[in-house]
């Protein structure tokens, strides 16, 4: 028996049972279903909205849900029911976005029913305001509304001033209004301080130069969160300010200091919140205990995550006491995102430098050239040990940065046999050589991960007209140099051999005006190659025998996508770096203490502090 087909002009009874099944069924007679709602609202005026504010919390036919969001629009019901704060905020929030696809000058239309309503003196209550403003924040990004914002500042409702200060800072570069209102020292501290928050994520340097001026205001909630501003930009220059306000004479202050600390969840504020402890002031007691509890809170959701590791490439320091020390940092677990410099805490002999200056380099694409000695063993350690570092390094290789594999020798061949001496070890190699040619194999980069994992098996490719690691470097600075992303070569050398005046004049000449940034790890000190990695702002590392050489290469090749460069002035040799973010955290020690060669040893390798 056939059912009867469905006729929304049947349904009977009360307004929410009718809205509630002809808007289920909306789809199956779009045409009949959209006029009985219309005689619906017509003949039921007064209970429509509270059977369609009731009807909107339940699931609905998507159509009908377009239709009655229309409905409620063009009758003017829609704002209020938006208003209403019975209704979940994220149900307002999905509502308004399907008004935006019924109107896209809806957010337009909102801002000016609160504008016209606060000229015209019409009260709209507070609650019922400040939703209509978080569901216009999450419908615009605040970039086409700021001239009705800058109007609603002057509305006479503090805390509605104060939610409309946040929507102003959304919307790009800060306004001549928030401005205006920061410089006037008689607007309501709340408005001032609440501009202040609505600009933390704008890291603009006109907008950090807003929260430097903001920082000595009499207000402790102003330059609390000027000083917050500051360290959301990532300035370590913020780290002495919060310091210096907790220490401040008046007790407000002091409580601020504690919330903003705790704000941060930085570790390194900890003995200084712990110096707080002990106030007779409840209020301040409170702040302290909230701060220690945020703080501790992400110590421990950070214990709970893979370490982060850092790996330290290159540090020096005066006689003056200036330090300077380059490091490359790794999650165990995924790619890492960048860190503030606020993210690092340097300490000398265990106390902390109060000033540092941090700077990260990190490059989107790379193209990388790895020039290694050929070893015609095929179980060969060094061979093995090359092989498996820059396996790792190539699945941990972006899609688009390419390598160039690179093999030389520095051997002359002679009769059947050949002796080698490369990283501290003498070979006989009876087969497997190949003779110099005259004729040029071209060098060509490849993003292509199979390409490169067989180069790296195969040990043969582009080697036998490459005589010396010279040439090599040579070769390979002049193939990259013609390449528009960052560049790098990594050398890996072991020979006393140097080329004579002239020649190196010519090839440093070419290293220095390639734009090519030349590294090298070898057991030996190399002075013509070490020079060439420091005109070109490379790195060159000496490990003991060939079992630091994979750390070394695995370290190098991270910082050709991403390295910090930390400077700061202490008397001391004794320095440890602390790194952390919201997730993660990492520790490194360092002993710059010089030895008889005024060399500085350093564990060129990604250390997991908790090992």
């Amino acid at each position: 028996m056939a059912l009867p087909e469905y006729e929304p002009e049947d349904v009977t009874g009360s307004t929410l049972h009718v809205l509630r099944t002809v808007l289920s069924n909306f789809s199956l007679s779009p045409l009949k279903s959209g006029k009985r709602v219309r005689d619906l609202l017509l003949s039921d005026y007064f209970n429509f909205r509270e059977a369609a504010l009731t009807v909107l919390r339940e699931p609905m036919d998507v159509r009908g849900l377009r239709y009655l969001v229309t409905l409620l629009w063009t009758n003017d019901m829609l704002i209020s029911i938006l208003g209403d704060v019975t209704l979940p905020k994220e149900l307002s929030i999905a509502i308004s976005q399907v008004a935006t696809k019924v109107d896209t000058q809806f957010h337009i239309r909102l801002i000016r029913f609160l504008v016209t309503g606060m000229l015209e003196g019409r009260e709209i209550e507070e609650k019922s305001a400040n939703r209509l403003l978080e569901v216009l924040g999450s419908i615009s990004d605040g970039a086409t509304i700021q001239g009705f914002l800058r109007q609603m500042l002057r509305h006479p409702n503090l805390r509605i001033r104060s939610k409309i200060t946040l929507l102003v800072g959304n919307g790009g570069k800060a306004s001549s209004a928030i401005r205006k209102v920061l410089s006037d020292v008689e607007e309501d501290p709340r408005v001032r301080a609440n501009a202040l928050e609505a600009l933390w994520s704008n890291h603009d340097p006109e907008i950090v130069e807003l929260f430097r001026d903001m920082l000595e205001d009499p207000n402790n909630r102003v330059a609390g969160n000027a000083a917050l501003g500051v360290y959301f930009s990532g300035d370590p220059l913020s780290i002495p300010v919060i310091r210096k306000m907790a220490t401040h004479p008046e007790t407000p202050f002091r409580q601020t200091a504690a919330w903003v600390m705790g704000r941060t969840e930085d570790p390194r504020f900890l003995p200084d919140v712990g110096r707080l402890m002990g106030q007779p002031n409840a209020s301040l007691r409170k702040a302290v205990f909230h701060a220690v509890g945020a703080i501790k809170g992400a110590a421990a959701r950070r214990a709970k995550n893979p370490p982060l590791l850092l790996g330290l490439t290159e540090a020096a320091q005066t006689g003056s006491g200036k330090t300077y020390i380059r490091l490359v940092l790794a999650s165990g677990s995924a790619e890492l995102e960048p860190i503030a410099p606020t993210g690092f805490a340097v300490f000398a002999d265990n106390k902390p430098v109060p000033q540092f200056s941090c700077m990260e380099r990190r490059n989107a694409h790379i193209s990388a050239a790895f020039l290694l000695p050929r070893k015609p063993e095929p179980s060969d350690p060094l061979r093995l040990i090359l092989r498996d570092a820059l396996s790792e390094c190539l699945e941990k290789k972006r899609a688009a940065d390419r390598w160039l594999i690179v093999r030389y020798q520095e051997a002359a061949v002679s009769g059947s046999a050949t002796e080698f001496r490369m990283f501290g070890q003498t070979v006989i190699a009876e087969h497997d050589l190949v003779r110099p040619s005259e004729k040029k194999v071209p060098l060509t980069l490849t993003a292509h991960a199979p390409t490169l994992l067989y180069e790296l098996e195969s040990n043969s490719p582009r080697s036998d007209n490459i005589p010396d690691v010279f040439q090599g470097i040579s070769r390979v600075v002049n193939s990259l140099r013609v390449v528009r992303s960052a560049r790098f070569v990594l050398a890996l050398v072991d020979t006393e051999q140097e080329m004579d005046n002239e020649g190196f004049d010519a090839l440093a000449k070419i290293v220095r005006t390639s734009g090519v940034v030349v590294s090298a790890v070898s057991t030996v000190r190399i002075a013509q190659v070490e020079q060439l990695c420091r005109e070109s702002s490379g790195v060159f590392h000496m490990v003991p025998d060939i079992d630091a050489v994979g750390p070394a290469v695995k370290t190098l090749y991270q910082s050709f996508q991403s390295e910090y460069f930390l400077e700061f002035v202490c008397s001391s040799p004794i320095i440890s770096i602390q790194v952390y973010n919201a997730c993660l955290f990492g520790e490194a020690a360092l002993n710059l203490s010089r030895d008889s060669d005024d060399s500085v040893e350093l564990p060129l390798e990604l250390v997991d502090s908790r090992a």
